[in-house]
């Protein structure tokens, strides 16, 4: 590093606290955030549940009617059932992220923003494979999407630790870090999924069903608890 960049460094004004004003502000755009979040989420299930597909006359016109024809093309079905687990199961933890901040800044918003664009282009995928066949390509980069999620909500639950935006009052540091190991579960299963997306979309759906709920025990399992309370503001 350079003698100019080290001066710099060494002249750079320390971090001012807060003050009330700025508190409140920051309180005020968590709520907004919340309900353009929200609205995303609403915006990237329905266009899953969209994906869904729509038996013809002839295949419903079987014994059987509805569900014979759902079943006979269960195929179709799964990728778009898959996705729409996968689109709630991160509304379900930005919910839970959101509900125990105090407050949010600009920083922190952008990562949730780019934490559900992510989740969207997840579902951009899903229908670029219904339309061309579930391509080994397109499968892994489903799971980059969601990968590049986590790791936005990883980088925004870490930011709110590090700069306070955490409710001091409702969170412990072992809450703090199950929540960031819980979190933590949907992008590693991604990562393992890349790879196997070249095996086949059936191990690849597979791999999701069945690593989501192995992944989160083996967190669980090594997790270290302490008995601290999240810092203030």
């Amino acid at each position: 590093m350079s003698e100019s960049t080290l001066e710099k460094l060494k002249m750079r004004a320390p971090r001012q606290p807060r003050t009330a004003a700025v508190i409140e502000r920051e309180r005020g755009q968590l709520t907004r955030l919340e309900r353009v979040i929200d609205v995303l989420y609403a915006l990237a299930l329905f266009q899953t549940i969209a994906l869904l597909p729509q038996p013809t006359a002839a295949e419903l016109d079987v014994d059987g009617g509805l569900a014979i024809g759902m079943w006979n093309a269960r195929d179709e079905f799964l990728m778009p059932i898959v996705g729409i687990a996968l689109v709630l199961i991160y509304w379900g933890q930005n919910n839970l992220l959101f509900g125990n901040l105090d407050r949010t800044d600009q920083r922190h918003a952008a990562s949730a923003v780019f934490q559900v664009t992510f989740v969207m282009l997840f579902g951009y995928f899903i229908r670029m494979g219904a339309g061309v066949g579930d391509r080994s390509d397109i499968l892994a980069a489903q799971s980059i999407c969601l990968l590049l999620a986590g790791v936005a909500a990883i980088s925004g639950w870490r930011y709110a630790q590090r700069n306070a935006l955490l409710d001091p009052d409702e969170l412990t540091a072992d809450e703090i870090r199950a929540l960031g190991q819980r979190i933590s579960v949907e992008p590693t299963v991604a990562v393992i999924t890349i790879p196997i997306a070249w095996l086949g979309p059936l191990a690849y759906t597979l791999t999701f069903l069945f690593g989501i709920p192995v992944v989160a025990w083996l967190f669980r399992l090594f997790m270290k608890p302490t008995s601290e309370k999240a810092p203030s503001p």
